[in-house]
C-alpha cells in the first residue's frame, strides 16, 4: 500500500487521522463479536483504516469531493 495510491489524496489530514483511529476501534470491536455482523464491522473498520492511510476515498472521487487542502 502506498499513500495516495489509487487516484490521489482527496482526504484531509484531520479526517485521515480520525479514519485511522475510528476504523481501528471499529475493526477491533467487530473482531470481538461473533457472526456476520462482527465480520461486517471489522471489514468496514479495515476500509476506514485504509482510507486514513492512503488518503483516498472512492466515494469522494465519485462525487468530486476533495477535503485535502494541503
Amino acid at each position: 500500500i502506498r499513500p495516495g495510491a489509487g487516484g490521489g489524496v482527496n482526504v484531509g489530514p484531520d479526517e485521515r487521522a480520525a479514519s485511522k483511529v475510528l476504523g481501528a476501534v471499529l475493526a477491533g470491536v467487530g473482531l470481538g463479536r461473533c457472526g456476520v455482523g462482527g465480520l461486517v464491522m471489522a471489514g468496514i473498520g479495515a476500509a476506514l483504516v485504509y482510507r486514513g492511510y492512503s488518503g483516498h476515498c472512492a466515494a469522494y472521487s465519485a462525487f468530486g469531493v476533495n477535503t485535502n487542502r494541503g
